[in-house]
């Protein structure tokens, strides 16, 4: 889920607009939110720095982070590891 962290909820349309156009042109084909002022002040405040994508396992718990943007490959990379990280955990739960 991509989170539109310089547009919020009840924004001008065409602040809206422009943030669905550039969702278009970088081809992030998946969910966006606009966050509303509960969400900015208690999800986003202390992000300094977009892109920062988070990453939560199946319970909603935080795993990880990651500050900037990178390539395809590096992507797959990150997100194996985290996989297999969250089910050696699982494992060791059982």
């Amino acid at each position: 889920i991509g989170i539109i962290s310089d547009v919020q909820a009840g924004a001008p349309q065409a602040d809206i607009d422009q943030a669905k156009s550039l969702i278009e042109t970088r081809k992030a084909n998946y969910p966006h939110l606009l966050l509303n002022h509960s969400l900015v002040e208690n999800l986003v405040n202390g992000v300094t720095v977009v892109p920062t994508t988070f990453f939560v396992n199946s319970k909603g718990e935080p795993v990880g982070y990651i500050i900037g943007a990178n390539d395809k490959e590096t992507w797959i990379n990150i997100i194996e590891d985290l996989l297999k990280q969250e089910n050696v955990a699982n494992e060791q739960e059982q």
